[in-house]
């Protein structure tokens, strides 16, 4: 259920800022200004976040996913008892 619900709210959440940018570009294009620039350069902001977002999601959850390993083996490591050291 958790699953349901976090992928819902993420594709609201797209949905809700994509269509303030729709807003704009059908705006513009009833007013006829500048409609090609606007819709490339909502196409080149909407690849670029989509991009990015892609890969720095990814950095951010390797690099969440290495401090806990090394959290976990750093609280996990046991020094060796004075007993195993003198049985070497």
């Amino acid at each position: 259920m958790n699953e349901f619900i976090f992928g819902f709210s993420t594709g609201l959440s797209l949905i809700l800022a994509i269509g303030a940018q729709n807003l704009f570009v059908i705006e513009q294009g009833i007013k006829k200004n500048n409609i090609f620039l606007v819709t490339s350069i909502c196409i080149v902001g909407d690849f670029l976040l989509i991009f990015f977002g892609i890969f720095i999601f990814h950095f951010i959850k390797n690099f969440i996913n290495d401090l806990i390993n090394l959290l976990l083996s750093c609280l996990l490591y046991t020094s060796p008892s004075p007993r195993d050291v003198e049985e070497s």
